[in-house]
């Protein structure tokens, strides 16, 4: 296996099906929504519910709860609570359910079973630990579903192109770079990553400080793992136990006690984990 064929994954995830074989957990919600043109097209922006205007879903967008999810032991469970939970976002609520259900899918695949994998020991124990959490889920619970009207709203006004044509660039630009400094979703971290560099605002040559700075499909390749490296650091779920790590290593092999870091130093090519720890280490430095 290639690894320039990893993290991949971008905005087109369809039905558990995966662009040149791998990609984020958080990017699979991003086929679920609309572009900023069809968002503002069938639905005028100032029009969105009192409850998700953009200014009330930037101050609610860092919800704590996705550190239970993602350091759960039992998915169902987390998901129930996550169903009856009608104080969260929206958006985050349906990117952690996604989340989940990327990850346990993927040890409902043939693969999970084969005897090539049952004599590997750097993955069938993470498969077992998986499928171990995934316990009770049902194949509806696997399913990909389309986001509801709501959580699309809610999604939309966390977007920095989305906020550019509401309000303006400006406020945007600091929208994107709160969320670069604060925000547990590595969805938006990827968007509001991408919205600073095409808009110069991010300072590359400071991030990049005494290397060269990667040429801009290299950069892009590298915000995917960035972003979900930073979201697992602030939900301290890096770790053997985090759901990421158990996802990555469950698919491509690991040591006992790999956490992601290890994880995404194996599986990605050496130049793209070099730009992604950079990116990481200015962000959270």
């Amino acid at each position: 296996m290639k690894k320039n064929t990893l993290w991949m994954l971008g905005a087109t995830v369809g039905a558990v099906a995966f662009i040149a074989f791998y990609g984020t957990l958080s990017d699979a919600l991003l086929v679920r929504g609309k572009t900023a043109t069809e968002y503002v097209g069938d639905s005028p922006p100032m029009a969105l519910p009192e409850t998700i205007q953009p200014e009330r879903a930037r101050s609610r967008m860092y919800d704590p709860r996705a550190s239970d999810v993602r350091r759960s032991l039992d998915y169902r469970s987390s998901l129930i609570a996550l169903r009856s939970d009608v104080t969260m976002n929206p958006a985050q609520r349906a990117a952690l359910e996604e989340e989940v259900r990327v990850a346990c899918a993927i040890v409902r695949r043939p693969d999970a079973s084969a005897d090539r994998v049952e004599d590997d020991p750097n993955r069938r124990p993470w498969i077992e630990a998986l499928l171990a959490r995934c316990v009770g889920l049902t194949e509806a619970d696997l399913e990909p579903r389309d986001m509801t009207r709501e959580e699309l709203a809610a999604r939309n006004a966390q977007l920095p192109s989305i906020i550019e044509v509401i309000e303006s660039r400006e406020a945007a630009i600091a929208v994107a770079n709160a969320t670069v400094r604060l925000s547990v979703d590595a969805r938006l971290l990827v968007e509001s990553l991408r919205y600073l560099i095409e808009n110069e605002a991010l300072p590359l040559d400071r991030i990049f400080q005494g290397v060269p700075i990667p040429a801009e499909p290299d950069l892009d390749a590298a915000l995917l793992p960035a972003a979900d490296w930073l979201a697992c650091l602030r939900t301290k779920s890096c770790d053997a136990d985090g759901l990421w790590t158990l996802y990555t290593c469950a698919q491509f092999g690991c040591p006992k006690g790999s956490d992601l870091p290890t994880a995404l130093f194996r599986t990605l090519p050496r130049a793209q984990y070099e730009a992604a720890q950079q990116v990481v280490r200015w962000v959270d430095g």
